[in-house]
């Protein structure tokens, strides 16, 4: 038979609008579960970046980034935007691993080769 597909979150609007899925109608089992996780900040989004220029470090580095954010919304637009809060904000936290680190070498007419690294954020 056929099969429901419910839409039951809406990443990052803003940037990619990923949307998180799940088999079978609203009222499914699988539908609740998702959001409860999200209801219950359970969710962890994982992103994978390719950054250019100075390095992050070497392979395996962390760093920690925390700050508190306010949510607004967007001037001119239905949507809403997060900023780093002056006072109050909830507390976000950003944990960044070094997956690889690439150094490609000078090619004719370059000056210096290109120094990239693969990084990990959640």
């Amino acid at each position: 038979g056929s099969q429901h597909v419910t839409c039951v979150s809406r990443l990052d609007l803003e940037t990619s609008g990923v949307l998180v899925i799940a088999l079978g109608s609203c009222t499914s089992a699988s539908a609740n579960y998702v959001r409860a996780q999200f209801a219950g900040r359970l969710a962890i989004k994982t992103y994978h970046c390719l950054c250019s220029g100075h390095g992050l470090g070497a392979f395996g580095t962390r760093a920690v980034r925390s700050a508190p954010l306010s949510i607004e919304s967007a001037e001119g637009t239905n949507s809403l935007r997060a900023s780093v809060a002056l006072v109050g904000g909830l507390e976000a936290c950003t944990l960044l691993v070094v997956k690889a680190c690439f150094h490609l070498p000078s090619l004719d007419g370059m000056q210096e080769g290109s120094f990239f690294t693969f990084a990990e954020a959640r």
